[in-house]
């Protein structure tokens, strides 16, 4: 049981306490101490206790920023190299590959990556393996679109028909085949 009280023409705070030392026999019997604070050292005292709890908040908040900072550079780097080789990719370079020595998701998603680069590489014919047997045909070989236009043609139509190749590009196959009624 303790009671404080303020002083306002002393600025200072009496807190008075019980202390029981006897509760054994019917009346009980204690002790009361008083303590004197001025307000200055509970003012004080709290401005510390404030000052600190700022502190330990700054501390938190820049470890947490630092922290972020390295998840996010660690996650982001291996995505640009994922960004990097599904560029290449898709540009032609069928031997482009993600280099990632790690052994999360991110590592299992790289190493499955590989294996379909590696499988492609395998697998598909290059354009220009495509473009030099349609030259050295000797038939003529016309490529016509779904709006039924010229959109390639070989050395040997070309030769043929006695036209080049950008003369024909774009025009109507209708212009080259007799029965136009295969057109509409």
């Amino acid at each position: 049981d303790s009671r404080i009280y303020y002083d306002p023409e002393l600025r200072e705070f009496r807190v008075w306490r019980k202390i029981f030392f006897d509760q054994g026999m019917k009346s009980k019997h204690y002790w009361v101490f008083m303590e004197r604070h001025s307000e200055a050292s509970i003012t004080s005292t709290w401005f510390n206790s404030l000052r600190n709890a700022l502190t330990w908040l700054s501390v938190i908040i820049v470890a947490s920023l630092l922290l972020s900072i390295l998840f996010t550079h660690k996650i982001l780097l291996p995505l640009k190299a994922f960004e990097d080789a599904m560029a290449k990719i898709g540009k032609g370079d069928l031997g482009a590959r993600i280099v990632l020595n790690d052994s999360t998701e991110l590592g299992q998603i790289a190493n499955a990556f590989n294996w379909m680069a590696e499988d492609l590489l395998e697998k598909t014919v290059s354009k220009d393996y495509v473009d030099k047997i349609i030259e050295s045909m000797t038939n003529s070989l016309f490529i016509i679109s779904s709006e039924f236009a010229i959109k390639s043609t070989n050395q040997a139509a070309c030769d043929l028909l006695g036209y080049r190749e950008e003369e024909l590009i774009g025009q109507p196959a209708s212009l080259i085949f007799a029965r136009k009624e295969l057109f509409k």
